[in-house]
């Protein structure tokens, strides 16, 4: 098995880049993996301090077969520094593991993510997978090691350069998807999130990489395989760049070694208690309708 590389993306937390990198380096695969980490500049003066804080930290990592620092000389933003750092990255080796700097992953977390990336490339309907499962329980007659949702992860991701190229980040086709029922309804069967969130990106409030990731995905009707256990956890705080609603990522990393000996299908009550995870309150729902009907409004003047 040809291992993939790892990159980490970091900007301007010292102590959540070390406790990242540190957990990481603890993998046994860390030997033989190449890792690139990509640092992003600073908005401002002040912020300089820390910028140049984590990319001392960076710049000292060892521990894996191959370290590449990129410091960029200006602030790119998250979005476009991961389309750009991950484009450069799985040019090269067609497959990549990616992880932020607010991840706390298991000792098991890159042979768990190789070996799905391994098993999973041929299989087309699939694109890309998740380190992380939301802190939920499942039905005790759920024994797989694995599942199928119908929503991408930002949180300890894998893809390969086929789904990562096919990516439309411009959104030419938001206008015709607005007005689809058919086509909002499939893509919120990841959860009913995912199309506000996505017409806050096209309005230009937010500026999201992964909510086009997630759509690139539903456009393919394509899914993403993520673990029944979590092989890691957030902690991330108020510092970071797009801090969500959601703060609920659990606390906990497994250590388990997945098993994959067949493909794993959707299941339908798994598939709804990952959804009801997502759900926002009904007010957010209301209000998200609002400024749907809103921006359909403004398209037919």
């Amino acid at each position: 098995m040809e291992l993939a590389p790892l990159i980490i993306f970091c900007f301007n937390r010292p102590r959540h880049s070390t406790e990242t990198i540190e957990a990481l380096k603890k993998n046994k695969l860390a030997s033989e993996t190449d890792l690139f980490i990509f640092s992003d500049g600073a908005r401002n003066t002040a912020e300089e301090v820390l910028v140049n804080e984590v990319r001392s930290i960076i710049n000292s990592v060892t521990g894996f077969k191959s370290v590449k620092v990129v410091e960029r000389s200006k602030n790119m933003g998250l979005a476009n520094s991961i389309i750009t750092g991950v484009s450069e990255i799985i040019s090269k080796y067609k497959k990549v593991i990616v992880m932020e700097d607010d991840l706390i992953c298991s000792e098991s977390f890159l042979e768990n993510k190789n070996k799905m990336l391994d098993y999973f490339e041929s299989h087309k309907h699939i694109f890309s997978t998740s380190g992380f499962c939301p802190p939920v329980s499942f039905p005790d007659d759920f024994k797989d090691d694995l599942f199928l949702y119908p929503r991408t992860s930002s949180l300890g991701w894998g893809t390969w350069i086929d789904r990562w190229e096919s990516i439309d980040w411009s959104l030419d086709n938001f206008k015709s998807f607005i007005q689809s029922k058919e086509q909002r309804q499939h893509f919120n069967k990841g959860g009913i999130d995912l199309t506000p969130m996505l017409l806050h990106q096209k309005t230009g409030k937010i500026n999201s990489w992964a909510i086009r990731f997630c759509y690139a995905a539903s456009l393919q009707n394509k899914l993403c395989v993520y673990p029944k256990e979590s092989m890691l956890y957030h902690i991330g705080d108020d510092t970071g760049t797009h801090s969500h609603t959601t703060t609920d990522y659990g606390d906990t990393a497994s250590d388990k070694l997945i098993s994959i000996t067949s493909m794993p299908e959707e299941n339908p009550a798994v598939t709804n208690i990952i959804r009801n995870f997502w759900a926002n309150s009904y007010i957010r729902r209301l209000i998200n309708f609002c400024k749907r009907l809103a921006y359909l409004f403004i398209v037919k003047l």
